[in-house]
């Protein structure tokens, strides 16, 4: 890693390589990267290579293709790789990379993006047709500056896009910026939403998201990681379109009838991370309309979906009483 430093010239500027054309991996940049002239990258000033598990924080301040972790990605890979420094330049301005000919997948920027004449975008700066931004997000604001100019081609994922792919990238809703990608708010980054989603809406396989979630008396992480495999995020829809959550645990759920009730717990809930129902206590009680449970029954059997808290919906629950008899009623999840 490179910090406490200062770096000054006209092309090729970076705070670890300037020209990279092989696989630059677990670097990172503290120190400031200022090119009078083009290609000024916290990590790397031109790739043709590999940019795996790296970042910056440095300030980045260029002229023509200034970028966060890379300036000018031709035909090469950005992956797993982030900025949280500030990043200026002219024309071609990105959180991750100012230009890109090749891909940019599984990044994120939270820094400051700023710009003063064209193509600036919270990830990318400018994306050509062979280019492909995938899997990243951007929380960073992306503006003009100084404040005064009229900026060509902005966005909160990609500043300009001729004819390339942007898939699965998202970026926040007060940034500053809109254009290609999924806008968010802070609340669906923190819960865990904008995670799920950039995992292809699966919890489970090869991920590579991954977020622990906030919790009563636990202090969650506000944005998605690619790091710290223990916390997968889970979706649990409880209203069909209204009403869902997301949790660190796929949920267990055990039956009781106590009188009138139904009692679903979570087994899940010994880590202390099911917070169902606004947590309390990775529990939910269904009431029925009346009484049709003997509490003082021994061999209770229950039949219901698997899908039971997916939706609101009537749900038949039945059970046997002392007598060996079936006995059904509905119950209004």
């Amino acid at each position: 890693g490179v910090l406490d430093s200062y770096f000054n010239g006209n092309r090729n500027i970076a705070g670890v390589i300037g020209y990279n054309s092989a696989t630059v991996t677990n670097c990172y940049n503290k120190a400031s990267v200022i090119s009078n002239n083009e290609y000024a990258g916290g990590v790397v000033g031109f790739n043709t290579g590999t940019v795996i598990n790296s970042y910056n924080n440095g300030v980045i301040n260029g002229n023509n293709y200034a970028g966060g972790v890379v300036a000018f990605n031709e035909g090469g890979l950005v992956t797993k790789s982030y900025n949280t420094g500030k990043v200026h330049g002219s024309n071609a301005v990105g959180g991750v990379a100012s230009f890109n000919a090749g891909v940019v997948s599984v990044c994120y920027n939270t820094g400051d993006v700023s710009g003063s004449v064209s193509n600036v975008g919270g990830i990318v700066g400018e994306n050509t047709n062979t280019g492909i931004i995938e899997n990243s997000y951007n929380v960073g604001s992306v503006f003009g500056y100084p404040p005064t100019v009229n900026i060509t081609a902005i966005g909160g994922v990609v500043g300009v896009n001729v004819g390339g792919n942007v898939n699965n990238c998202y970026y926040l809703d007060t940034c500053g910026a809109a254009g290609e990608g999924t806008v968010k708010t802070e609340k669906e980054f923190k819960s865990g939403e904008v995670t799920y989603l950039l995992n292809g809406s699966v919890s489970e396989g090869e991920l590579k998201w991954y977020q622990l979630i906030t919790i009563p008396g636990v202090d969650g992480e506000d944005l998605p990681q690619f790091i710290d495999d223990r916390y997968v995020v889970f979706y649990h829809p409880r209203e069909a379109g209204t009403d869902y959550e997301y949790s660190n645990h796929d949920h267990d759920w055990k039956l009781e009838v106590v009188g009138n009730k139904l009692q679903a717990t979570c087994q899940n809930n010994a880590d202390g991370k099911c917070h169902w129902n606004g947590g309390n206590g990775g529990s939910l009680t269904l009431e029925a309309p009346s009484k049709i449970y003997d509490s003082n029954t021994a061999d209770v059997k229950y039949v219901y979906s698997d899908e039971w808290y997916f939706e609101k919906q009537d749900m038949v629950i039945t059970y046997y009483d002392a007598d060996s008899n079936v006995i059904s009623a509905p119950v209004n999840v």
